[in-house]
């Protein structure tokens, strides 16, 4: 036997356990994406609301960039 394959009686031994340990890195991974996708979104939502303030976007119109209600909107703004 190779030395490279000397965890592969460990690794067969331990197959779920090491599957279960590889999905949780894969999904780790697609979490720190969404984190990054909702970071970046509300940074778009904040540039929008500051539009709105300077008076250049109405409200409606920032909803309707960012694809979401009037209210969250307001909510943000009334918030910072």
């Amino acid at each position: 036997m190779s030395d490279s394959y000397v965890i592969k009686p460990f690794l067969e031994a331990h197959r779920t356990e090491v599957k279960v340990i590889l999905l949780a890195e894969y999904n780790e991974a697609e979490q720190m994406q969404l984190f990054k996708e909702d970071g970046r979104r509300e940074g778009i939502i904040d540039t929008l609301i500051s539009l709105v303030k300077d008076g250049i976007l109405t409200v409606r119109d920032a909803a309707l960039r960012v694809g979401v209600s009037e209210d969250v909107i307001w909510q943000k703004m009334t918030a910072k």
